[in-house]
């Protein structure tokens, strides 16, 4: 069966095969990838009102019927996970992607140091960073975010 593809809430019916939701932050900047077996709308508020997820404010971008699509597409914006926090007791830093948490210990070795030396920022990674299990990606908005519906369809084969 071909899964179904929603873009409106009003167009959600509950399913025992759940959904695969997709939301996007007004900015625009982080997209939340998660199932739903239950009350979409109710889901959707629970994460607005998650400390995880505080100042995001996301918005229902599309469902896909079926919630074993999670995993897929979660593995698919792997590279765009946000799950690490930083904290060096200077600054403290919460959803970032693994690029942006090298960058921060990298420059906190060097700026210890003098110099770069990659055992150091290791050291700093080890230290100052710690890794969640919060399921959200920073995406590019003109690569990912303003596309996504085309990526998903194209995924799916439903255009």
């Amino acid at each position: 069966m071909k899964p179904r593809l929603i873009d409106e809430l009003a167009q959600y019916k509950r399913l025992s095969s759940g959904w695969t939701y997709f939301l996007l932050s007004k900015d625009k900047k982080y997209l939340k990838i998660g199932r739903c077996t239950s009350d979409l709308s109710l889901r959707i508020k629970a994460i607005n009102n998650d400390i995880n997820y505080k100042g995001k404010e996301f918005r229902f971008v599309m469902a896909i019927s079926d919630k074993h699509f999670e995993r897929y597409f979660q593995s698919m914006f792997s590279r765009f996970r946000a799950n690490y926090n930083w904290n060096d007791g200077l600054t403290q830093e919460r959803n970032l992607t693994f690029p942006e948490v090298w960058r921060k210990a990298r420059d906190k070795a060097k700026s210890v140091n003098g110099k770069y030396c990659k055992y150091q920022a290791e050291q700093c990674l080890w230290l100052y960073s710690s890794k969640t299990v919060i399921e959200l990606f920073k995406v590019p908005r003109n690569k990912i975010a303003n596309k996504l519906r085309d990526i998903v369809e194209g995924e799916l084969d439903l255009q």
